[in-house]
């Protein structure tokens, strides 16, 4: 990985990604809108006001954008003074990754997406847009990984359910989601939710539309699918490091989940990097 002052870089253009610091003095403060291509940014430090298709939201180090072509948005100042990443790129390559990873597609996010990243996740995609830059390319697994990302964050939110996500949970959904993935657990959700099981396992099942059970083995299984496809650790390595110590178990789960085993899944996305 490379580490880089974003601040003494320009603006500079890979083979399909536009690449742009953008300190705070120059944020800009109309209304624009992108006709032709997707706007990824990230909030590098600070905080900002982002008006985005009339609706206005604070935005803070950490919080990450995808707009697809159409949103018009804008920025204006907030009393801390703030940094952007900003990577634009054309629709084709969403499309592209979609197409190559449909189990993490969703069509409800065709307007647009919304996530805070932990602090190492952030670091990580500053890292990797910093190797983008040095490198004056934009291989299609760089933009894979910033990609999901993403998606892996997204998948924290509340699901099917309908009731509102309580402070409780909210937080301790947060605490475990900054614990390595082999303790993200039941076990470990109830402790950080300081009440008992049924109670945290039925407000659960009300704000995400499935069992604590159901949403935290989904997680790790979407972590180590993510490290199946860009790393080349050993399945059993990566099964263990998210909390799948029984091989067998973990290759039943991950078959259930994704159609194909673990080996067949590395294979099949390695083939189309």
């Amino acid at each position: 990985m490379y580490k880089i002052d974003f601040s003494s870089i320009p603006k500079q253009i890979g083979n399909q990604v536009h690449i742009n610091f953008i300190p705070g003095e120059e944020i800009f403060a109309r209304l624009h809108g992108h006709v032709d291509f997707c706007e990824l940014f990230l909030v590098l430090e600070g905080a900002l006001e982002h008006w985005v298709d009339g609706e206005r939201e604070r935005l803070a180090a950490g919080d990450c954008r995808l707009l697809m072509p159409g949103a018009a948005h804008r920025f204006t100042p907030s009393d801390r003074p703030a940094a952007l990443l900003n990577l634009a790129f054309r629709p084709s390559v969403w499309q592209e990754f979609a197409r190559r990873y449909p189990e993490e597609s969703d069509p409800e996010t065709s307007g647009g997406i919304a996530v805070h990243l932990p602090e190492r996740e952030a670091e990580l995609f500053r890292e990797e847009a910093a190797a983008m830059l040095l490198e004056g390319d934009c291989p299609r697994r760089r933009l894979d990984l910033l990609l999901m990302l993403i998606w892996k964050n997204i998948q924290t939110r509340p699901g099917s359910g309908t009731n509102p996500l309580p402070e409780w949970l909210a937080a301790a959904m947060e605490q475990l989601r900054r614990l390595p993935a082999d303790r993200q657990k039941p076990a470990v959700l109830f402790s950080l939710c300081g009440r008992t099981p049924d109670h945290v396992e039925r407000v659960f099942r009300g704000c995400y539309g499935m069992t604590p059970g159901s949403f935290l083995r989904g997680r790790r299984l979407r972590r180590a699918a993510e490290r199946i496809v860009f790393s080349s650790d050993k399945i059993a390595v990566i099964a263990a490091s998210c909390g799948f110590e029984n091989p067998g178990y973990f290759h039943r789960e991950f078959k259930n989940y994704y159609g194909v085993t673990p080996r067949a899944y590395r294979q099949r996305h390695r083939t189309l990097m």
